[in-house]
């Protein structure tokens, strides 16, 4: 379960403990408050520290979210790495570190927009993940995901069912993601559920009336192979260590071959790929994973593989 730092979500950590929940990741974001009021965060950093405490002594399972890349760790990346040797010396098993993101439409759009601040830009980001891979290693927490690191055997069982791109799993709540298979078909479906909180108890009370098996869903779309060929690469290459299986390709189509699915690329293009440590391919395994340096640019590799 994911929980935010604030005293109200924290006073119901006992009740949640209660009805069974095991694992509680907290998004604490930062441990600055320069960098907590930046992100527009409501809690303060002694409030997360609280809300970290209680949680390790409710649940076997803790981890939290942390965020790097702001403006403030462009000017001093020092920033940045302090902030996250106070986190590792929590002593957590897990921790999720993901790099900011500015969505369009947002308040640090518009003032990124308008001149307020700038970014970091790809060297300096390129350095700060690659300290951080470092520095979380020098505390027995390995990469396993490109945000996630964790200690051997503490890996997150329930997010890499997601990454893997082949398992079932179904989205309840506002705006949740979901893929469900047809195993007599093999038809795969992806399913969107009604995003605004209040709109979205107005469905599931409608659809439960109706006497539907999936409460609300705003949305249900079969996926076609491609799509699910693009789906797979994208969500299995950031598996560190799996990356993605011949095995997990013939799930979507019994005659796909990771060679064939690659030839579109071409040989050439892939040898390039390899030889510029982007890829690893063996093709023995009949495997393919992406380096510390692809998974860098996934973004980019993605379509370079595929087309």
């Amino acid at each position: 379960m994911e929980a935010n730092p604030t005293s109200m979500e924290i006073s119901k950590l006992r009740d949640f403990k209660s009805i069974g929940i095991n694992r509680l990741s907290i998004g604490i974001q930062s441990l600055t408050e320069e960098s907590l009021n930046f992100l527009g965060r409501k809690h303060s950093s002694i409030e997360a520290l609280k809300a970290i405490e209680l949680a390790k002594q409710l649940f076997n399972k803790v981890s939290i979210d942390l965020i790097f890349g702001i403006p403030l760790h462009k000017k001093n990346p020092k920033v940045w790495l302090n902030d996250l040797e106070r986190a590792l010396g929590l002593g957590l098993d897990h921790i999720s570190l993901y790099q900011l993101t500015i969505e369009k439409n947002t308040k640090l759009h518009r003032m990124l927009n308008g001149g307020e601040f700038v970014m970091p830009d790809e060297e300096e980001m390129a350095y700060l993940y690659e300290s951080t891979i470092k520095m979380c290693e020098e505390y027995g927490l390995k990469l396993y995901e490109v945000s996630n690191f964790a200690r051997e055997g503490h890996e997150c069982k329930h997010n890499v069912l997601y990454w893997k791109g082949i398992d079932d799993f179904i989205g309840i709540g506002p705006g949740a993601h979901g893929r469900i298979t047809n195993r007599k078909t093999n038809q795969r479906y992806a399913t969107i559920q009604t995003l605004k909180p209040e709109d979205w108890i107005e469905q599931v009370n409608d659809d439960f009336n109706n006497k539907k098996i999936l409460l609300g869903n705003r949305k249900e779309e079969e996926l076609d192979e491609k799509q699910r060929i693009e789906e797979l690469f994208m969500m299995g290459l950031r598996l560190v260590n799996e990356g993605i299986s011949e095995e997990s390709l013939k799930t979507i189509n019994n005659k796909l071959t990771l060679e064939n699915v690659l030839s579109n690329a071409g040989n050439n293009v892939i040898r390039q790929l390899e030889e510029n440590n982007y890829i690893i391919y063996d093709r023995e395994k009949k495997i393919l994973k992406a380096t510390l340096k692809g998974i860098t640019v996934l973004d980019e590799l993605i379509p370079t593989l595929l087309y």
